[in-house]
């Protein structure tokens, strides 16, 4: 793929563009056939990409970089918890844009994402006693009665860093302005092999981004 790019971009003109946007981010777990949904992530993604043009037809080839921040807190009885996502996905998009004129256009984008999990932080609060772990590596720290432990425990890292999307967009186009709005599917089972047996956790989101090409 990388390959097929450079030789495009050779041939092609191309832009680069910056975004920024709001993603919501929906998980689900799945077990003996029963489905749970701990709720909606809110976040922020920003991210580059790179439009080259494939011909005069209005289509695209536009591959991109995006780091996303997801995050829900909860409290119940004084007690809080969070769960905080720093994630990386490289999106390669087949664009086409229908141009009105030369300033006003709209365009449609599908293709698949690849995700790396940097962290994924589960906080604990409840008082003065307080524990976190990253479920990717099972690392935690524990503070409870005045002492602090730490550690690294196999158990606690349940989460795969690893996950491929299906996503597809819609977009309005004015000038060197966008306005998109998309939505990606997990494909892959977000467990690692010791917590899969029955079970799945996958995760879908939601995006609106404003974008700006050079």
């Amino acid at each position: 793929m990388a390959a097929v790019v450079v030789l495009i971009a050779v041939n092609a003109s191309a832009q680069i563009g910056v975004k920024v946007g709001f993603v919501s981010s929906n998980i689900k777990e799945k077990y003996d056939g029963e489905t749970w949904d701990p709720g909606a992530f809110s976040g922020s993604k920003i991210g580059v990409d790179y439009n080259i043009a494939l011909g005069t037809k209005g289509f695209a080839l536009r591959p991109g970089l995006n780091y996303t921040f997801l995050n829900k807190r909860e409290k119940e009885d004084g007690a809080k918890a969070s769960m905080t996502y720093h994630l990386v996905n490289v999106p390669v998009d087949l664009k086409y844009q229908y141009s009105f004129n030369d300033d006003f256009g709209i365009y449609a984008v599908a293709g698949p994402r690849i995700v790396v999990g940097i962290s994924a932080i589960e906080k604990y609060k409840d008082g003065s006693d307080k524990y976190t772990i990253n479920a990717y590596t099972g690392k935690w720290k524990e503070k409870e009665d005045g002492q602090t432990e730490s550690g690294k425990d196999k158990e606690e890292a349940y989460l795969n860093r690893f996950d491929i999307q299906l996503g597809v967009g819609i977009g309005l186009q004015y000038r060197a302005v966008s306005l998109e709005f998309g939505y990606d599917w997990g494909l892959l089972n977000g467990l690692k092999k010791d917590y899969a047996d029955g079970a799945k956790w996958s995760r879908n989101q939601l995006g609106i981004t404003l974008g700006y090409a050079f």
